[in-house]
């Protein structure tokens, strides 16, 4: 089963890291940066894998995407930009003093590594590379006011979404047991740092997330000009020019491979929209609601159930468009096949999973009005509203993402109609 967004037309931006801005200058903490690089790579006898001096080489600019890593050199298509040894790189080995829950994954371990590495201030061994982080996370949706979720964001779940990946921050700092001084707001702060700038890169089984310092400067381009790799001849970061590089170039890599993400965890995680995700959208029935909508198409409101939720993307085969499927067609049973409506998700065989073509046109007739139901709880379209210049970013993604949301709705009632016209066998 697969969706097609072919009908609608969506005007998609990309904004990479907002709020690093002109706000937060580097000045004299990026020439400390790149020394500290600098020192690593002479310590470890990289200096002769090439010939550029990080300084004459690369600078922090602002772009149209946000603040970004630009080059300074000429690179050909495989030239090496930079190899950055494994002493620069951002991994746990630098925190092996800590003691981290044992349930706590390797986000939430580098996370709490960073905190505690920043409340060491200049003693830290990691100050070159923190004093040039952001001190705040101001653009990513966890942090948004109220009133931007109401005016740009009304009848879309993201907002439900984006909660329940903040309790995931708030039971990884529960799982270190007492705090050691370390308050949450610190900890969230390292998590926010880990999950806009990190790798999921491996050197061992205990390393599975890394930051690699200067490179975490780069923007999200799927059209990137740098390949990314971990040497381990030379327990290294090799970066390599994909294309070629001119003197004044902005350095631009991909955050994820195109297809595999959908947008609302793009807008989560990195708080920017991108042309190059996966659409999703959350679709909840509440008993009364589906009560009524049988009646309308059977006659009678039969079936007694908890509220459901659906999460529903545009990937072919997605299992969760199965099971609503598979849920209409519970639905839709005349005379009722069980009194009571199973619980979500569905107990359900793959083999028992409905596909579209199987289902009857009463089934059919109920998931119409259901998205029917789900359309309509979005507000007016509020896009002739000329927002401020500081709400324009959250107007536009507000826009974006319901206009990504409600056209997987509609593509998916309009393949439901189309079902529902053709004559049963």
């Amino acid at each position: 089963m697969s969706f097609h967004l072919s009908q609608v037309t969506l005007h998609l931006f990309i904004l990479t890291r907002p709020c690093e801005l002109a706000a937060e200058r580097l000045d004299g903490k990026w020439v400390d940066l790149l020394r500290w690089l600098q020192e690593g790579i002479y310590e470890e006898g990289l200096g002769s894998h090439s010939d550029w001096n990080l300084s004459q080489c690369f600078e922090v600019q602002d772009s149209a995407r946000g603040r970004g890593l630009f080059s300074k050199c000429e690179f050909e298509r495989g030239n090496i930009l930079v190899m950055l040894p494994k002493t620069r790189l951002i991994t746990l080995d630098k925190c092996a003093s800590v003691s981290y829950g044992s349930k706590l994954d390797p986000v939430g371990k580098l996370a709490y590594c960073l905190a505690r590495q920043r409340t060491l201030g200049s003693k830290s061994s990691l100050a070159p590379y923190i004093s040039t982080l952001p001190h705040e996370h101001g653009h990513l949706p966890k942090h948004w006011e109220k009133s931007i979720w109401r005016k740009y964001f009304e009848g879309s779940s993201f907002r439900e979404y984006v909660k329940h990946k903040r309790r995931e921050c708030k039971r990884a700092y529960k799982s270190f047991g007492p705090p050691e001084h370390l308050a949450f707001d610190s900890f969230e702060w390292g998590w926010d740092i880990v999950r806009t700038r990190g790798s999921g890169m491996q050197y061992s089984n205990d390393e599975d997330v890394m930051i690699f310092p200067l490179l975490d400067f780069a923007n999200h381009d799927h059209n990137s000009n740098i390949h990314i790799s971990l040497n381990r001849r030379f327990e290294a970061l090799l970066v390599k020019a994909s294309r070629r590089i001119h003197a004044g170039d902005e350095l631009l890599m991909s955050y994820w491979d195109a297809g595999t993400t959908t947008a609302w965890q793009v807008l989560e995680t990195w708080g920017f929209m991108s042309q190059e995700t996966r659409a999703e959208v959350a679709v909840a029935v509440m008993p009364d609601d589906l009560a009524e909508i049988q009646r309308k198409v059977l006659g009678q409101g039969k079936a007694k159930l908890g509220p459901v939720l659906f999460s529903l993307t545009d990937e072919p085969d997605d299992s969760n468009v199965q099971q609503f499927f598979s849920y209409l067609d519970i639905a839709a049973q005349t005379p009722p096949r069980m009194s009571h409506m199973p619980s979500m998700p569905l107990n359900t065989e793959e083999s028992d999973l409905k596909n579209l073509s199987s289902l009857s046109q009463n089934a059919l007739r109920i998931g119409h009005l259901i998205l029917d139901m789900a359309l309509a709880r979005y507000g007016p379209d509020n896009t002739l509203e000329l927002p401020s210049l500081e709400e324009n970013h959250f107007a536009t993604a507000g826009h974006e993402l319901i206009s990504i949301e409600k056209g997987l709705l509609l593509s998916l009632q309009k393949q439901l109609q189309s079902a529902h016209s053709k004559p049963e066998l």
